[in-house]
């Protein structure tokens, strides 16, 4: 497969550690959809069935449509790892408060940049949002480099 087999292993890690009767107060399973979402990715894409966040099977294919999908749609981006930084952040937020930072941002294409500006959520949450992608890719993917695909964003490492 050409995909980021790491990456999206570590999404999954980070969303549920795995556990596919994972439960927050807003969402469940291995990709914590929540009841909306789960709805709307299922009537894009008739070939998931009826909404299953709580099958694994179900969970895995709608992450990876979705994350496609986040990915897809992001403009501007100045390269791969802002593009897919945003797309994480996306999933995590929502595509609406990224559009907002971006128009808040004197460089919309960069994460790095982009993800601090406050498009009006509380602070905890856009903190969390902010890290998100982070986290995904700078702490957990490297655990699961070794699981094949290319690397996201390849991690930092000093000089």
């Amino acid at each position: 497969m050409d995909a980021p087999i790491a990456a999206l292993a570590a999404q999954l890690a980070q969303e549920s550690d795995f556990r596919a009767d994972a439960k927050s107060p807003f969402a469940s399973g291995l990709s914590q959809f929540t009841t909306a979402t789960s709805i709307w990715i299922s009537s894009l894409y008739p070939q998931l069935g009826s909404p299953a966040p709580l099958d694994p099977q179900w969970a895995i294919r709608a992450m990876i449509l979705y994350d496609k999908r986040l990915h897809d749609g992001i403009n501007p981006a100045v390269d791969e790892c802002s593009r897919y930084s945003f797309a994480l952040s996306d999933y995590n937020g929502g595509s609406g408060w990224r559009i907002k930072r971006q128009k808040m941002s004197p460089q919309p294409g960069v994460y790095a940049i982009t993800s601090a500006f406050n498009p009006g959520i509380s602070k905890a949450n856009q903190q969390q949002n902010q890290d998100y992608p982070f986290r995904i890719i700078y702490h957990w993917q490297p655990i699961f480099v070794s699981w094949s695909g290319p690397m996201v964003c390849l991690p930092k490492t000093g000089n």
